[in-house]
């Protein structure tokens, strides 16, 4: 898409045009379904560089910054004030989470959550929400009884946990 766009237009567009448009043309595009797919993956920030979409991402920031390719893609996404693919995946997949503990008691949706929610070991979805809802405050003061059921959790708050999940990234 981004070159596609590129090539029907031959003015200079500015970089806030660039990324409004990834975010509302290319991002939905090459995210979509990530609600249940990422968590499949198990990525953290070291091992999300290499994933396709994170490659995409990496590409046309250095397209947009007219960069070389081998510019280091931290540097890249600093320089536009961005922060990885992954980021927003979680936020997805924790927004999709909470939409199916949401669901009517006698949809198909909500069974299914319910029943993966029996083992949640085994639920790569109820394992990332258990995992970004332990970053909270309210949650790191109870990190040594770290919660194994996703049933009983406290309200999240997504923002929140966001943007503490951005913290890492920072310091990685």
């Amino acid at each position: 898409a981004f070159y596609a766009i590129k090539r029907q237009i031959s003015i200079k567009i500015p970089v806030e045009i660039w990324l409004k448009i990834f975010e509302s043309v290319i991002q939905p595009i090459a995210l979509y379904g990530s609600e249940v797919w990422v968590p499949l993956t198990g990525q953290e920030f070291a091992q999300w560089d290499k994933h396709p979409t994170e490659t995409l991402h990496a590409e046309f920031c250095k397209n947009i910054l007219q960069v070389q390719r081998k510019t280091p893609n931290n540097a890249c996404r600093a320089e536009l004030g961005r922060f990885p693919t992954l980021i927003n995946i979680k936020k997805r997949a924790l927004k999709f989470w909470m939409h199916l503990k949401k669901s009517e008691s006698d949809s198909l949706q909500y069974k299914a959550l319910q029943t993966q929610e029996l083992s949640p070991e085994k639920s790569p979805l109820s394992q990332l929400a258990l995992k970004l809802t332990a970053l909270t405050p309210a949650n790191t003061a109870n990190r040594d009884q770290l919660q194994v059921s996703t049933a009983y959790l406290p309200p999240i708050r997504v923002n929140q946990i966001i943007k503490i999940t951005k913290n890492p990234y920072l310091e990685h």
